[in-house]
């Protein structure tokens, strides 16, 4: 009873892990998706970004333009069911155009995405990340009072979106507004370019027009394949340790088993006598151990769940403000049966094979210490 709950807890915690793992990794690549909806960016100061900008308008080889632009602000007192205390938050600015809003996931609104968009495009309301939510108890219908250059500014929640990775409390508003009335600043250009144009003379173009820096113009996809591949390597450590969890279990099952060798040969001897064969006195341990095994693995499966749960719902919300979806893997469950059979099949085979290896003499010695 003891090997197995070993076994119990390392498999809910495998599954646990995993599942958050698995649910992290979709999300981490939905959101560079949403962050990176352009296949062209440029990286370069605001004083090369403006000219730039009103150049591309008028190119038509230039489907759309995706300006971002980022500033500052106080969180007055005077929010709605913010906490006292003033904060300072970041301002981000985009361009409310289909390549970007469509790609743009929303936790929560007031009465559905669309809406949200069309309050958020005409400069009535702004979004707020999960971070600033959280921080501030703020939800979609709140009015927020902001410090901007002519004086402070209340504007109301239409909506909040996942922001992975920020530290910071964020508000989301048009771009023009952010310029204008809060002294923002021009970050980055996503160029959408028609497919008929060739991606590489149209860089030079641009490169020697602006003269920029070749680390100026980001590829998208180059972008994407490396955040991926440190992703991976980031989360390696996380399967190596499932498969310690799981030797470890593992090794305490073969513990226990040898420990009881001596004293099963006792047992299984006047079995032997009886005219048991000395295979199916070695498969018996094995069926047993084996369908009990895949019980724990059963009674693991919720217990995963709940940790998984605890794991995206509560610890990630109090260390970064955040919180991940709920995502479960049906394959990481056969996998966690799988595992669970396997483990205890291998951790019986050695007493097993060691029984069918014993003589009969000896086995009937045994059985009449």
């Amino acid at each position: 009873s003891l090997a197995m709950m070993a076994l119990l807890i390392a498999l809910a915690t495998n599954l646990g892990v995993s599942s958050m793992v698995g649910g992290f990794r979709l999300t981490f690549l939905e959101w560079l998706d949403q962050r990176l909806a352009a296949p062209l960016y440029v990286n370069a100061a605001p004083s090369t970004l403006s000219p730039m900008l009103e150049w591309l308008d008028a190119q038509p080889e230039v489907t759309s333009t995706l300006p971002t632009a980022q500033g500052s602000s106080q969180l007055m007192p005077g929010s709605s069911n913010a906490q006292a205390e003033q904060r300072e938050i970041a301002l981000f600015g985009i361009a409310p155009v289909p390549a970007l809003t469509d790609q743009w996931p929303l936790i929560e609104t007031i009465k559905g995405s669309t809406q949200a968009w069309s309050a958020f495009s005409t400069g009535q309301s702004v979004f707020i990340n999960e971070q600033l939510a959280v921080a501030a108890q703020l939800t979609p219908g709140d009015s927020v009072m902001l410090a901007s250059r002519n004086g402070p500014v209340t504007v109301s929640i239409a909506a909040i979106y996942p922001d992975y990775g920020n530290p910071r409390g964020q508000l989301l508003m048009p771009i023009q507004t952010l310029l204008e009335d809060f002294s923002g600043e021009l970050a980055s250009l996503g160029l959408v370019l028609d497919n008929t144009v060739d991606p590489t003379t149209f860089h030079q173009a641009l490169t020697e027009r602006f003269d920029l820096s070749e680390e100026a113009l980001i590829n998208q996809q180059e972008v994407k394949e490396l955040a991926t591949r440190i992703f991976e390597r980031t989360f390696t450590i996380t399967r190596a340790l499932n498969v310690l969890t799981l030797g470890v279990a593992a090794l305490a099952l073969l513990a226990t088993l040898l420990a009881q060798a001596r004293e099963r040969q006792r047992q299984v001897a006047p079995l032997w006598a009886m005219g048991v064969s000395r295979r199916k006195l070695a498969l018996l341990p094995l069926y047993q151990l084996g369908g009990l095994a895949l019980l724990t693995a059963v009674a693991a499966i919720p217990l995963g769940i709940a940790i998984t749960w605890v794991l995206v719902a509560i610890i990630n919300v109090a260390a970064f403000g955040w919180r991940l979806p709920l995502i479960m893997f049906p394959g990481s469950i056969v996998a966690t049966l799988a595992t669970a059979v396997a483990v205890a099949l291998l951790a019986a085979a050695l007493p097993a094979f060691k029984l069918w290896r014993t003589s009969p003499r000896a086995m009937l010695n045994e059985g009449s210490a």
